[in-house]
């Protein structure tokens, strides 16, 4: 039986490295540039409403408050409480946020009610446009996965041609 040559596969990985880096470049570069959005999103004021450090102590409000005052403040995409995309609530802080489509974001005081902060919400945009979600669930799947297996693979296989590169002839 004949023995395979250690280097034909060195070779071989050589050649499937240097192909499949172009492949993962673009999903890789959207990655890149999002996550470092991401990490400066509270210097970058423009991207979320400023956080506002306090409400009132405590939480008075019920649900149907909540939409009555996310209505009054957006009429136009607040009709019910299945309007509303996501509602966090902070009793330390006395602050309600109300997160609704179109990246639109509100801050309630907790206790009386008043509308402390409203605005656009782009960080959750980053977000989507980061981990695929923005286009569809395919995308996440059938691109964003295998460029993240496939970085994997040229991680180790790096590597391995670093460390092959050392005893070569």
């Amino acid at each position: 039986m004949e023995e395979k040559d250690p280097w034909s596969i060195i070779l071989f990985i050589r050649h499937l490295h240097g192909w499949l880096a172009p492949v993962v470049a673009l999903p890789l570069l959207v990655v890149i540039v999002t996550g470092l959005v991401m990490l400066l999103r509270h210097q970058l004021i423009f991207l979320q409403p400023h956080s506002c450090q306090r409400g009132s102590p405590g939480f008075s409000l019920n649900l149907e408050q909540i939409v009555t005052i996310s209505r009054g403040y957006y009429p136009a995409l607040v009709s019910s409480v299945t309007d509303i995309e996501e509602i966090r609530i902070s009793p330390r802080k006395g602050i309600t946020k109300v997160r609704l489509p179109g990246y639109l974001e509100l801050q309630i005081d907790s206790h009386s009610g008043a509308v402390l902060a409203a605005g656009k919400r782009w960080s959750s945009l980053i977000l989507a446009l980061h981990e695929g979600s923005f286009f569809s669930p395919w995308v996440v799947y059938g691109v964003y996965l295998p460029t993240g297996l496939i970085l994997l693979f040229l991680l180790l296989s790096g590597v391995i041609i670093y460390f092959s590169r050392r005893g070569s002839p």
